[in-house]
Order: structure tokens, then sequence, then C-alpha cells
């Protein structure tokens, strides 16, 4: 949803995330509660930036760049050709992550899963500079994003979600410090793991048994990279594919609470509410396109 205040434009989202076509030679400074991916499909234009210490910049933009807008950064165009068009791909950080803040920077969610990405992983900033799509990898990309969108039909969040995902990563890869190592292996194998068998009866006791690792430094080392221990990793990634399925299919939710790996069902309520703050029914009746369709469970 769009709307124009004093002088500025700033758009809310609906839906986690949203693909749209503008054409617009000119348009003023506005800010987005949320993160904007916009792609330079034709035409040429002056891009005008706010930076943080309150001053402004311009660069031009042709076919082929693209950028990253970080949450509340003003930027307009000017000096745009009659052709100069663009997609914008705007998304709030839990199309990403189900169980995050929403209004994350970009440097957050990057530090978030699926990334794990620290600034100082990276030679520069992602947020506010222009990208160039050299190799024609990153377009075809939002152009999926865009006819996910337009069509609406059944998961189309989730394609929104992974074709984000791509874009940061192959917009990230290239800026890695050092591109040839792999930190952390053994986490990420596990939290790999995790996203395969996360519906199992699994614990990282056996999953150490396992790889032959210590399950002390594990538990110590999983914390120190993700940031929260297994238990409640195990928790959240269980957690965001239920949210998936409470607004994406039409299953009753004791159905549900088995399909990401909670035999009690009365366990899962638990946890989903401590995690999102909603009851399932609540969460589904909130964010479901056919909420009205779904009976009290």
């Amino acid at each position: 949803m769009e709307r124009k205040g004093d002088n500025f434009y700033f758009i809310t989202l609906d839906n986690p995330g949203m693909a749209v076509t503008y054409h617009h030679a000119n348009r003023p400074m506005h800010s987005h509660y949320c993160i904007e991916m916009v792609y330079v499909t034709g035409g040429s234009a002056n891009h005008l930036l706010q930076l943080s210490d309150g001053t402004e910049t311009a660069y031009p933009l042709t076919a082929g760049d693209y950028f990253f807008v970080d949450y509340h950064t003003r930027h307009g165009y000017s000096h745009g050709t009659k052709d100069f068009t663009v997609i914008n791909f705007l998304f709030r950080p839990d199309l990403i992550e189900k169980l995050t803040n929403q209004e994350l920077s970009l440097d957050a969610i990057l530090a978030a899963r699926p990334f794990l990405l620290r600034p100082d992983d990276l030679k520069g900033p992602l947020a506010n500079l222009p990208f160039h799509d050299t190799d024609r990898t990153v377009g075809p990309l939002f152009e999926k994003a865009l006819a996910a969108y337009q069509s609406q039909t059944y998961g189309y969040t989730e394609l929104l979600r992974c074709y984000a995902i791509e874009i940061i990563l192959l917009t990230a890869t290239p800026m890695l410090q050092r591109p040839t190592q792999r930190k952390h292996g053994i986490i990420t194998q596990i939290q790999e793991f995790v996203a395969l068998h996360y519906a199992e009866h699994i614990t990282l006791t056996k999953i150490c048994q396992d790889m032959f690792y210590s399950l002390q430094y594990i538990s110590k080392k999983f914390k120190e990279v993700t940031g929260v221990s297994f238990e409640r990793y195990l928790q959240e990634t269980r957690i965001r594919n239920a949210c998936c399925l409470l607004t994406e299919t039409d299953n009753p939710i004791d159905d549900i609470a088995d399909m990401v790996g909670y035999k009690d069902p009365s366990s899962f309520r638990g946890v989903f509410q401590k995690l999102t703050g909603l009851t399932p029914l609540h969460y589904r009746k909130k964010y479901s396109r056919n909420a009205n369709n779904h009976p009290e469970q």
C-alpha cells in the first residue's frame, strides 16, 4: 500500500513481500517501511540518495543496474528518460525469516539466518550502492518475483522468499573477504541437517555422536555462531515451517503439529505462541489469504 506524506512517499506492505513494475522518469525523495530491491529494466535516470549524515548524493542508473535500499532510507529519481522502468521488489524481514523484528536493517538481515554474514565478512555494504548485472543472472530473478507476485497462486510468498535470498546471495558472494573459506563448517552441516530432518525426533546429542564431536563443544559453538541454542534453533525451524503450512494450506492444526515434529498438539501450541505471540489459529486467521475459509480448531 502506498501513501503520500509531507513531501515524501512511504510504502507499507499488507503481505511479507511484493514485486511491481514502475515507469517514472522523476520521483521525489521518499522512504519505505521495508527493504527495497530495485532492478532497472530500461532507460536511464539519476538515483538520489540521502546518506546517514543527512547529506544527499546521486549516481546514474542504466538498464541492468540494480541496488538495495535500506529500511527508512530516503531516495528518489531525477532526469529519467521516458522509457526509464524498474522492477521494485519490496519485502519485510519476515519474508526471509518468519520470526524476526519487522524493522531490521539489511545488515541485521544478513547477520541472521540463512546468511549468517557480519559486516566485516564483506568488502563493503550491500545497501544503497549500485551493482550491475554483468552476467544477466539477477535480472531473471526479479522477473520471476514479479510474475510470482502477479499470479498470487499457491506458495507465491515462498517463491518470493527464495528469489530474495538468491538475489542477496548472488550479490554478497563476490564481496566475501575470503570467498574460498567456509566458516563454521560443522555448524553449517548441522543447520543443513535440521533443515532436512526437523520433522523427525532429532537431538544434538545424537548428531554429535554420529559426527564424532563433543556435545559440550558443539553446544557452545552452535550458540556462538547462530546466537541461539540448538533447541531454540530447532523450535524456530519447526515453527517457521508451521507458519507456512498454516497460511498456505487448509490442513488441520493438529496435523500440522505432527508434520513439523510435534507429536503433542498442546506442546506445539505452547511453543508456537511463545515464539510468535499468537496461537496457531489466530496466526492462520491473521495471515492466511483464505482466512475466512478456515473453521475454528
